[in-house]
């Protein structure tokens, strides 16, 4: 067991156990990993639970191995990892997770999967891979059903997210979650030539396909793409009576809580835009809205257009409502009060002065900035529960409360068709009846696959490196010359040439 490096004294959020990169090409047949800290008082957990085992070495194999009272169960950052056999008990994060390419996860069982925080400050996964992960197989993961008074309830399964290209060639099959998320069973950002099988739970197999490029990826003995299947029916989901149709902000009726309007050629993820796609009382009134197939989907949209306006250096809750939503006097159609109580019930929500700088970057910030514009747009009728909320923002690229930015990632540029510009309705949903429209001059809305994820500032576009390295290589060139022909002329009047 040599190879394994254990740290018994281990506090929170550090490892327990680490296999170091030093390590490569090794089988190890058993590894058990228990902490002394027992799942019973709550504050003392949050304070002092470690995580299990982290893996840094490659072609790493582990026949058996039992992780007990832990927060993250499994880390896997090396290539080539394969585990064959596992159980972890007591666990309130990940139960594992993932940054690394062809490494396989069997026969894994899960007792007491537990949470110690609210969901809204913190809400773990079943499973996680992120950035990188091609020919990753996961078969067999069963979460036993617990009486544990943490227990945790309609948690997401498997998650693949944050990939600097597509997740590829992966396999996920025989999966048992009985008490999990209606939504997302296993769910991909991008991904190509996956297969997901025999998934016996409430969520379904999702493939958000967020650059907007239609991948090939096979689905069996599973529920199929939550959003696919058909278009949310706010109507019926809300049991909204047929004959106060007309009286419902059209921000409702339309799956866009957001309020916003069609321009030009931008096409957002989950926008519809075959009239024959569309639901009956979506056809008519307010052509210039966008109509999306699920509110999640144009909640994301919200949150990508606030993360979009501090990339142009808009940092108050003033600075992004004025330009979300302009008053007359900055040329929109709205009253300057009107766009001044907007500014202040979205500051009010945020929980700070107007004109205090924040970061929409912040998950607390944009989670309750994105539900006050909703609340807004849609006159306070609006229903969306906070998980909807939750997943949208993380589809739009927010760093979850207690996930770790990746330090300088840019996700891939220019695949999208969305989000190129936009414009937005002020109270579109109360002022929707009556037909008025608010307009704003042309704000560019960057394709929301250049936002950096977890860092609270603009990313630079790489051109902008080039022109600063050719800038440089010219100055250097010129500094050369100069400095040869001032040594030649030095040298010349040296030995009297002329």
């Amino acid at each position: 067991m040599h190879n394994v490096v254990f740290f018994p004294q281990a506090g929170k959020g550090q490892w327990l156990a680490v296999i170091p990169d030093t390590i490569s090409g090794i089988t190890i047949p058993s590894i058990n990993i228990s902490s002394p800290i027992y799942p019973t008082h709550l504050q003392f957990w949050n304070d002092n639970a470690p995580n299990g085992l982290r893996i840094l070495g490659d072609n790493i194999i582990i026949e058996e191995l039992t992780i007990t009272n832990v927060h993250v169960g499994i880390d896997i950052q090396g290539d080539n990892v394969q585990i064959l056999k596992w159980t972890v008990t007591n666990v309130t994060g990940d139960v594992f997770q993932g940054n690394t390419d062809t490494a396989a996860l069997y026969n894994g069982t899960i007792h007491n999967l537990l949470e110690s925080l609210p969901y809204a400050q913190y809400h773990p996964d079943v499973g996680q891979w992120r950035t990188r992960g091609s020919n990753i197989v996961i078969d067999g993961v069963e979460v036993v059903p617990t009486s544990h008074p943490w227990a945790r309830k309609s948690y997401q399964g498997i998650m693949f997210t944050d990939p600097l290209d597509e997740f590829k060639y992966c396999t996920i099959r025989n999966l048992i979650f009985p008490d999990g998320s209606p939504i997302h069973a296993v769910t991909f950002a991008d991904a190509s030539f996956c297969s997901v099988q025999n998934v016996d739970a409430p969520g379904y197999v999702n493939f958000r396909e967020l650059r907007g490029i239609r991948s090939i990826n096979n689905i069996t003995n599973a529920k199929r793409d939550y959003f696919m299947t058909k278009i949310f029916d706010p109507v019926h989901q809300f049991k909204i009576d047929s004959k106060n149709i007309q009286d419902t902000p059209v921000a409702i009726l339309f799956n866009n809580p957001g309020a916003i309007v069609r321009y030009g050629a931008n096409k957002w993820l989950g926008a519809i835009y075959t009239p024959e796609s569309l639901l009956d009382y979506q056809r008519s009134r307010r052509q210039d809205l966008e109509r999306f197939e699920h509110p999640q989907r144009g909640i994301r949209a919200i949150a990508i257009i606030l993360l979009n306006k501090r990339r142009r250096g808009l940092n108050t809750v003033r600075k992004i409502i004025e330009d979300y939503a302009p008053p007359s006097r900055a040329g929109g159609d709205n009253s300057n009060q009107a766009t001044e109580n907007y500014v202040q019930t979205v500051a009010k929500a945020v929980g700070v002065d107007a004109d205090t700088e924040i970061s929409v970057f912040d998950w607390y910030v944009m989670f309750n900035m994105v539900r006050a514009i909703v609340s807004v747009e849609c006159a306070k009728q609006d229903q969306y529960p906070d998980e909807m909320y939750n997943l949208a923002l993380i589809e739009a690229g927010v760093p979850a409360p207690g996930e770790e930015p990746i330090a300088k990632q840019v996700k891939t540029i220019a695949k999208s068709q969305e989000a190129q510009s936009s414009k937005v309705v002020v109270g579109a949903g109360a002022a929707g009846a009556a037909g008025t429209v608010a307009t704003i001059t042309k704000v560019a809305i960057d394709n929301a696959d250049q936002v950096t994820s977890g860092i609270a500032g603009a990313p630079i576009h790489w051109l902008v490196y080039v022109l600063l390295c050719v800038n440089l290589a010219v100055m250097i060139g010129v500094g050369v010359l100069g400095w040869r022909i001032y040594s030649r002329r030095k040298l010349s009047n040296n030995l009297d040439i002329v």
